[in-house]
């Protein structure tokens, strides 16, 4: 079966209504089930000199790729904001 999950669970926060902590991106074409935003959107929010919203990249030693996850309240709150001014 392929894999029917657009981001992964890391850890529990109460605060995020028992959700993840972490999120991973979803894949190519796919878009996050926490908010709907396509993999390019989130990418816009955690890249740049000044991203809104916090993220870290986690990469193995003598590895070329890593794994970038986002802090699921950091999104949600920035995305709150947008929504009450």
């Amino acid at each position: 079966m392929k894999n029917e999950f657009l981001c992964s669970e890391v850890r529990k926060e109460p605060s995020v209504s028992n959700g993840p902590v972490w999120i991973r991106l979803p894949r190519e074409g796919r878009r996050c089930p926490h908010t709907n935003l396509t993999r390019a959107s989130l990418n816009k929010l955690i890249l740049g000199d000044k991203p809104k919203v916090e993220s870290i990249a986690l990469k193995g030693e003598g590895t070329a790729r890593g794994v970038r996850l986002i802090r699921l309240s950091s999104l949600l709150d920035y995305l709150d904001s947008l929504a009450h001014g």
